[in-house]
């Protein structure tokens, strides 16, 4: 059973601090599930893909046996509603702090983010792999 619905395309800023708020639809289910990020590199740019341990059953064995160690790294929010993205992810993503702005999108089982400079190969590749179709920003 899918408990949540991921859509929409949101852009962001990251701070000094790694920080980066997440977006309001987003915000109520990393408050009532425990999320954790995975870093994509299958397409042209890296992304994250974040999931919710609630619709675990719905992903691949081989996807959770190749991410298992990655299970730890809970999505946890601030009383402003931002989470950090600490250096590990900072340096997959290749995202220097307050240079990239981030683009959050929905993946409809889960989300995803990537830097906005990156945004248009990520949906492309993910519109190729049938997770989702969402539309183009604006240049």
């Amino acid at each position: 059973m899918i408990n949540n619905i991921f859509t929409g395309l949101y852009e962001h800023s990251v701070d000094s601090k790694g920080r980066v708020s997440i977006p309001a639809p987003y915000k109520n289910a990393i408050k009532d599930d425990m999320f954790f990020p995975v870093v994509n590199t299958l397409g042209n740019n890296p992304f994250l893909e974040i999931h919710s341990f609630s619709n675990l059953s719905g992903l691949s064995a081989e996807f959770l046996r190749s991410n298992a160690h990655k299970l730890d790294k809970r999505i946890e929010l601030d009383e402003e509603g931002r989470t950090v993205l600490n250096k590990a992810l900072r340096d997959e993503l290749n995202l220097d702090l307050e240079k990239n702005p981030v683009v959050f999108f929905g993946m409809w089982t889960c989300f995803g983010l990537c830097k906005k400079s990156d945004w248009n190969n990520v949906r492309q590749y993910i519109s190729a792999i049938g997770k989702s179709s969402p539309r183009k920003l604006a240049p």
